[in-house]
């Protein structure tokens, strides 16, 4: 996947934080939520499956 750099993905692998899968996240203040849907990322984060933002998974990384 080319949304995240070879940096960002080495900071998360070392807190045993990999990228699985994407999915869609709806808009839930729009009237249509799916036809205006954000980009998740499926995340195994040491075990446990997490769906986050690309900011999140960002903010993830930096705190490594």
């Amino acid at each position: 996947m080319n949304d995240f750099s070879a940096k960002t993905v080495k900071a998360l692998a070392k807190k045993g934080v990999t990228l699985i899968g994407l999915q869609a996240i709806p808009d839930m203040t729009s009237s249509m939520p799916w036809a205006n849907a954000t980009r998740g990322y499926v995340m195994n984060d040491n075990d446990c499956c997490r769906v986050l933002t690309f900011s999140e998974v960002m903010d993830l990384a930096k705190a490594c």
